[in-house]
């Protein structure tokens, strides 16, 4: 459910910073970091499933994202990120 949500307000505010000129560039970079990722996870996860059980995989990727949400809420560039746009104009 979180998926769709996050596609959206990252897109959003991507395409409301980044110059026209440069979206392309901008947004092919992001689209290969962010799907160039999902092979190496599912083979992390098979790797885990496979050696271990599938209750160490989850534990493995819940602490991996609890530690990257904290990562993004203690960076200074995302607390003080620009905003975009008032609420409700």
């Amino acid at each position: 459910m979180a998926g769709p949500v996050y596609n959206v307000v990252q897109f959003s505010y991507r395409v409301a910073l980044i110059p026209d000129a440069l979206q392309g560039r901008v947004n092919s970079v992001f689209r290969l970091l962010a799907f160039g990722f999902q092979p190496a996870g599912a083979a992390i996860a098979g790797i885990l499933i496979e050696r271990f059980n599938v209750y160490v995989a989850i534990a493995f990727f819940t602490v991996w994202y609890f530690a990257w949400a904290i990562a993004t809420m203690l960076n200074r560039n995302v607390r003080g990120a620009r905003q975009i746009g008032q609420a409700g104009a």
